[in-house]
């Protein structure tokens, strides 16, 4: 039976802390020794690749007590239990299946009546069909002339893995003949980014894909909207030029918008989505099917030795508890990635959102605070160019940096020169060696200035050439170690909820900015908050069974839009809410609240923006959850807001506060005037009636 348990829970933990600076790094990695362990201190990985220690701060002892700690921690059982559909990630209660799109490592998974092997496949066999028919000219532009450019529209998982897998691979497929179409990324909402690839390729021949999984997806909607501006200027049909990654339930899935769509589902994150069609679709399109089907070998070939008991035949099991060591023992901040491969130039921006946004978290997959540290600040750049940047720091500063190198012996292209009796290629290999040797065992010198202590631990992967097969295994293995590691430290690895805050903030800050033509977001950010975040603290008489509560949101100037957000704590539930003419439920489980927008563009009307009625269900539901609550009710784009109160039975003790200052009120009415909005052409003084019908009815 698998147990979840917090790192400092686990007696092996207890063992591995008493092995602190148990290495003397500077002097096992000298003279014949370090020969030696570079020779035994290193695990085979999937597509020919290696994953060497050597120069970490382990030895057999060690590595006896990480072996100890992956056994106690049941590692591998967890990761059975993921590949064969257990709910994993415990804060969105979904399976997690991005290996799934490479491989079955276990048994048949079926979730919501669908084998989600099959329908992966089936997704994957729909994208290459597509991309074979465009590059067999059988889907062409209006013309009928075939498309050399395709564009991805993303952001965050949707972007920095597939741009990161399609340089990886670009100038291989180039060498190799396999270069079929050009790809370009758009994902900043910043209009430049945008601006800046449009002007860069033919619209006439350029394809492009939205990938958003809701299809709601703030900063790729408005790229799209960019992108179909763009073409119509043209004088093309955006319609013609698009295909949509995402889920089968969000509005893209069936629009005419687009040419074709291909399907993800929630059980695979942005970060983790690669080897989905939000990688795949771009990447067969630019390079073909089959090259995708051999980056998706390279990675079921990892996830295989992921299976592995022995940490010794699991590299990234021990990659994974290696890094716990140096974060949690060690006590080492960061990881620096550093590949010596310009391919991989955009592999180290990946890494950082896999690994943090998937293991910065400071409560465990049950919602509770831990007490020791969890995920690294990951940052890297290729070498050598990082060499001649914060290299400096690296060998010299005082935080020690452990450091992920990966090198490869050949290049891709083909082209080298002969310079000072060695190839660049060379040259780029003697340079990674150095620094692995130099880190670790420094230079003493008379001049402080120029002595460096070593004791910098490193690791290396290693291979032959960076193929669709390497890449997929150097995939797979990371995701893996952060998976690894997430189990150890007891943490939910799977969702982002410091991502989602971001998305929702925005939103709503959008909103102001669009009203009052600000360019200086920090001056959105401050009107916002003067727009209206109210706070109502109540308490009430046991006797009184209900409250009725109206949000009058009055608008005088025609702004573009506004909205509403409601929260609540104490015991509440709420029956009903109701914004402009439509009546919205409100599942009292979901969020614990409601957001709507409202359409308030016609100046001189008074809005009834939002109308909830709380129900204390009984008296002893009431005792149970406390005798007080909170409504946090955020408003923007109003003028004026007024709330509105109604009792049965005993009144409320009712407080109302603005931006944590607080408004006074006359039986049961509050009214808030928003000074920070332009002054209405006509006052109106703000209307107070009884509780509005269903109807949700507008006031001239």
């Amino acid at each position: 039976m698998i147990s979840w348990k917090n790192l400092d829970t686990i007696s092996a933990y207890s063992k591995l802390e008493g092995l602190k600076n148990h290495v003397n790094l500077a002097e096992t990695m000298s003279g014949e020794n370090g020969a030696k362990r570079v020779k035994e201190y290193a695990v085979p990985m999937g597509a020919g690749l290696s994953y060497n220690f050597a120069a970490k701060q382990v030895d057999e002892e060690v590595l006896s007590a990480l072996q100890a700690l992956a056994d106690e921690t049941q590692l591998t059982e967890k990761y059975e239990a993921l590949y064969n559909g257990d709910v994993i990630n415990t804060g969105e209660k979904r399976l997690v299946l991005h290996q799934l799109t490479r491989g079955q490592q276990g048994g048949p998974v079926v979730a919501d009546g669908v084998d989600k092997r099959e329908f992966y496949v089936a997704q994957q066999k729909k994208a290459a069909d597509f991309a074979n028919k465009v590059h067999a000219g059988e889907i062409t532009n209006a013309a009928g002339e075939k498309f050399t450019t395709v564009v991805q529209i993303g952001i965050g998982g949707s972007d920095l893995g597939p741009r990161a897998m399609y340089l990886a691979l670009e100038n291989w497929a180039k060498q190799n003949g396999l270069q079929k179409m050009e790809a370009r990324f758009i994902s900043n909402v910043d209009p430049d980014d945008a601006a800046s690839v449009l002007k860069s390729i033919d619209l006439a021949h350029s394809l492009f894909v939205l990938v958003s999984k809701s299809g709601t997806t703030l900063e790729t909607l408005t790229n799209e909207s960019f992108v179909k501006d763009a073409l119509k200027n043209a004088g093309l049909n955006p319609a013609k030029h698009m295909v949509a990654v995402t889920s089968e339930t969000s509005p893209l899935a069936s629009s005419s918008d687009y040419l074709a769509a291909f399907f993800m589902d929630d059980y695979i994150g942005g970060r983790y989505s690669s080897t989905s069609c939000v990688g795949g679709a771009v990447l067969s399109l630019a390079f073909g099917p089959d090259v995708f089907a051999r980056f998706l070998n390279g990675a079921a070939e990892e996830d295989a030795l992921a299976k592995n008991k022995d940490i010794r035949r699991n590299p990234a099991m021990l990659d994974a508890l290696i890094g716990v060591y140096e974060r949690n023992v060690q006590g080492y901040p960061a990881t620096a990635v550093l590949p010596y491969s310009q391919a991989l130039s955009r592999f180290p921006a990946h890494l950082q959102q896999l690994d943090m946004e998937s293991n910065g978290k400071s409560v465990n997959r049950f919602g509770e605070p831990v007490n020791y540290v969890t995920g690294p600040v990951i940052f890297g750049e290729p070498g050598t160019n990082g060499q001649h940047s914060f290299y400096q720091l690296l060998h010299q500063g005082t935080d020690i940096v452990p450091l992920q190198f990966v090198g490869f012996r050949q290049n891709q292209a083909g082209m080298d020169v002969d310079i000072q009796g060695s190839t660049s290629q060379q040259k780029l290999c003697t340079n990674v060696a150095a620094q692995i040797m130099a880190f670790a065992c420094g230079k003493k010198d008379e001049n402080p200035n120029k002595s460096f202590a070593g004791g910098r631990p490193s690791s290396i992967i290693t291979g032959d050439q960076l193929t669709p097969e390497a890449l997929g295994a150097l995939l797979a293995h990371f995701e893996n170690k952060v998976m690894f590691q997430g189990f150890v430290w007891n943490l939910n690895s799977f969702d982002q909820e410091g991502v989602q805050l971001g998305k929702v903030l925005a939103k709503k800050v959008l909103a102001v900015v669009m009203a009052l033509g600000l360019i200086a977001c920090m001056s959105a950010m401050a009107f916002a908050a003067n727009a209206g975040w109210y706070t109502v603290e109540y308490t009430k008489n046991a006797e009184t069974k209900t409250l009725y509560a109206t949000v009058y949101a009055h608008n005088y100037v025609g702004l573009t839009s506004g909205w509403v957000d409601l929260t609540y704590s104490g015991g509440v539930k709420f029956e009903h809410a109701y914004m402009g003419d439509e009546a919205k439920a409100v599942n009292d489980t979901l969020d614990n609240g409601f957001y709507a927008d409202v359409n308030n563009t016609e100046a001189g009307k008074v809005y009834y923006g939002f109308y909830f009625k709380e129900q204390m269900w009984d008296a002893s539901t009431f005792a149970e959850n406390g005798a007080e609550g909170k409504l946090d009710i955020n408003v923007a784009n109003f003028d004026i807001v007024t709330f509105a109160f109604k009792y049965d039975g005993s009144a409320y003790e009712i407080n109302v506060a603005v931006n944590s200052k607080s408004i006074d009120g006359d039986n049961g009415i509050f009214t808030d005037t928003n000074t920070g909005a332009a002054d209405p052409a006509v006052v109106v003084t703000p209307v107070v009636e009884e509780i509005p019908t269903a109807s949700g009815k507008t006031t001239d």
